[in-house]
């Protein structure tokens, strides 16, 4: 009997060939567990244990340990050790799939225990826009370097710089916020941001954002260099 057990998540992979092995164990006269590794694997031993016959009923449950696929092993020794009566249990903590696929065209039950991917926290393009308006210039530059590493869109950094210069602009002239149509928080805030610019330099904004995305969608201009040419030129 042949198995793969194969995956990141080292616990569950344990676990997995423990409960294996207790399940074979109640099964089995007598159950001698052989335990070897990539230091130790002899692809002799293995064969040799794959043939073992006992007059007591003895069987084996071999586990062969490996960060990755153990070298050596022929699709013709799998093949072999899938219709053995022992357990021949290959467990990795990576494989490639060139490495599985002879397995796969055995008789071998295989199962993945997939490690759980680490949670990557989304970029906060306001935090880029924020400094923006505070005309910060090395912060607005760095944040925007940051927006770009974590695979923030051109797009989606366009339309936040121009809501902010908008709103900005709307904040500028109005007596209230509900006259702009802008949340209250955001009406307080881009109106203490507009101060920074004189209304001449918001409309300029506006109107050079505008055609950069025009540009960009055009093909005319690469928008992620265009974008870092606005902020390092506006502020």
């Amino acid at each position: 009997m042949l198995y793969l057990y194969y995956g990141t998540d080292s616990q569950k992979r344990a676990k997995a060939v423990h409960t294996l092995f207790a399940d074979a164990e109640k099964k089995a006269d007598t159950l001698s567990l052989v335990e070897r590794d990539e230091t130790n694997f002899s692809v002799a031993e293995i064969l040799s244990l794959s043939e073992s016959q006992s007059l007591f009923g003895e069987s084996f449950f071999v586990v062969i340990e490996g960060s990755q696929g153990t070298e050596g092993i022929s699709k013709e020794l799998l093949a072999h050790l899938a219709e053995s009566a022992h357990h021949f249990v290959f467990s990795y903590a990576n494989i490639l799939k060139a490495d599985r696929a002879p397995f796969e065209k055995t008789k071998a039950i295989i199962k993945e225990f997939a490690g759980a991917l680490p949670k990557i926290e989304k970029f906060n393009v306001f935090a880029l826009t924020d400094a923006f308006a505070a005309r910060d210039k090395k912060n607005s530059w760095l944040l925007y370097t940051e927006a770009q590493e974590a695979a923030v869109s051109a797009q989606e950094i366009q339309g936040a710089l121009f809501f902010t210069i908008k709103s900005m602009i709307l904040a500028k002239s109005a007596k209230d916020a509900e006259s702009t149509g802008l949340h209250p928080f955001v009406f307080k805030k881009s109106l203490a941001a507009s101060k920074k610019f004189t209304d001449t330099e918001l409309h300029s904004l506006s109107s050079r954002l505008l055609k950069i995305s025009r540009e960009g969608l055009a093909g005319v201009c690469d928008l992620d260099i265009g974008l870092e040419q606005f902020i390092l030129q506006s502020l």
